[in-house]
């Protein structure tokens, strides 16, 4: 399921992974409809907090992009062959409101995302961040 993964600057529909750029990361979510995307949050943003206190939540869109603007995932052939439909994805979304569990490298927002629309958890961002971890431990 990891391949190269594209985003454009779109409007969303319902079920569709966004993502908003962050001043060290995107922050993913999932657009539900009616102006509402689901999403880890604590509601502290660009700051590293403790994970405890970070949820799934349901936002408006505009709480959610605080002043960004909203990419879409485009999907390959491959990923639409993989991806749930719209009603399963924001059933999963849904079902896990609340949840914690919550870690940066390990179970972020964009874990999530994938969660909710290939049933798979991963983030390119995490694996990124860990091969410049293994770069740097390598080389020093």
């Amino acid at each position: 399921m990891k391949n190269k993964e594209t985003w454009k600057y779109l409007e969303p529909h319902i079920g569709d992974q966004i993502r908003v750029k962050r001043p060290h990361y995107y922050h993913h979510g999932i657009y539900i409809g009616c102006g509402m995307v689901i999403h880890y949050d604590e509601g502290v943003i660009g700051v590293f907090s403790n994970p405890r206190l970070i949820k799934v939540i349901k936002t408006t869109m505009q709480e959610y992009l605080h002043g960004g603007y909203p990419e879409v995932r485009t999907y390959s052939r491959k990923e639409i062959k993989n991806k749930k439909s719209v009603e399963e994805i924001i059933e999963y979304a849904n079902s896990h409101l609340g949840q914690s569990g919550y870690d940066y490298i390990k179970h972020n927002c964009e874990h999530f995302s994938n969660e909710c629309v290939f049933g798979i958890s991963y983030s390119t961002q995490s694996e990124k961040f860990k091969e410049q971890i293994r770069k740097l431990t390598k080389n020093g």
